[in-house]
């Protein structure tokens, strides 16, 4: 019992509180490092207020930080740029009081993160006579329980229809390339000839676009490509592609080989793309 920072637990300590984890932080004021425990089923809040420390008025590189950050150019309404330069320079300020105490026993200097970049991003409707098809796969682990789910819309932004499905054990590539075949096979089935596809994932649109699909969905892709009239298949980013990881996600809860179709927007989906809105993405 003469060892220090170390923490010991019993028996029914282990079996009362199985996922417990211990983390050692930096040592401050003692030669010893102080212990945290938590129990990890219990998830970090995604939105975590923002505390401010005022050690960090005294770093030597503060002002420039802050100054940095707030000159780079953001285009939109007012309380808008207020709201976007806020939550940047967030990102600029996130090192803990713990953190700096390791870096300054470590003797490393402090670097701010890069400024996020912001993209505006877009849902477009598709021409006149051309139904649109937002597709996505869902897998819980990578490989894991996995879905995919699809959402026919016109060119007018109507929902013509949405589709799930199940598909067990799979990873998240083949989830994606599933959910194209699923789509056209639906497509063809109710007589819709011209479609435009648009997934979230650019290598699978690659894949398809260069007729380099994977194997699993080669011989479905091959028997259903030749009956369309015409056939777009594109990728966009997620921020523009929400309806359907909806449906994605809906779909990963159905057991292997199970389809669900509805005439119109399924409840489930909660939100869906306007045409007539600007959405962000934000890149590091």
């Amino acid at each position: 019992m003469g060892r220090l920072d170390r923490a010991f637990y019993n028996k029914e300590w282990q079996d009362s509180f199985p996922n417990w984890g211990l983390k050692a932080v930096a040592r401050l004021c003692s030669d010893h490092a102080p212990l945290i425990g938590w129990h990890e089923s219990i998830p970090k809040p995604r939105n975590a207020p923002f505390k401010f420390f005022n050690m960090w008025l005294s770093h030597p590189d503060f002002t420039a930080v802050v100054k940095n950050s707030w000159e780079e150019y953001i285009e939109g309404h007012e309380l808008f740029i207020l709201a976007q330069k806020l939550k940047r320079l967030k990102g600029h300020m996130s090192n803990s009081c713990q953190d700096l105490a390791t870096l300054h026993i470590l003797g490393l200097q402090s670097q701010p993160r890069k400024a996020p970049k912001i993209h505006e991003c877009y849902w477009l409707p598709p021409p006149p006579n051309i139904l649109k098809a937002n597709t996505d796969g869902s897998s819980r682990g990578n490989p894991g329980l996995a879905g995919w789910g699809v959402i026919f819309r016109d060119n007018n932004g109507v929902v013509h229809g949405t589709l799930i499905g199940g598909l067990g054990v799979c990873t998240c590539y083949v989830t994606e390339c599933k959910a194209i075949v699923e789509c056209i096979t639906k497509a063809i089935e109710l007589g819709w000839t011209r479609l435009w596809i648009q997934t979230d994932s650019s290598s699978a649109a690659a894949a398809f676009n260069t007729n380099k699909v994977h194997w699993q969905c080669k011989a479905a892709w091959e028997q259903a490509r030749h009956k369309m009239e015409w056939l777009l298949i594109s990728s966009t980013w997620r921020e523009t592609n929400f309806s359907a990881d909806s449906c994605a996600r809906k779909g990963a809860s159905l057991p292997k080989g199970v389809k669900q179709w509805w005439n119109s927007r399924a409840d489930f989906i909660s939100r869906i793309e306007d045409p007539n809105s600007t959405y962000f993405r934000f890149d590091s």
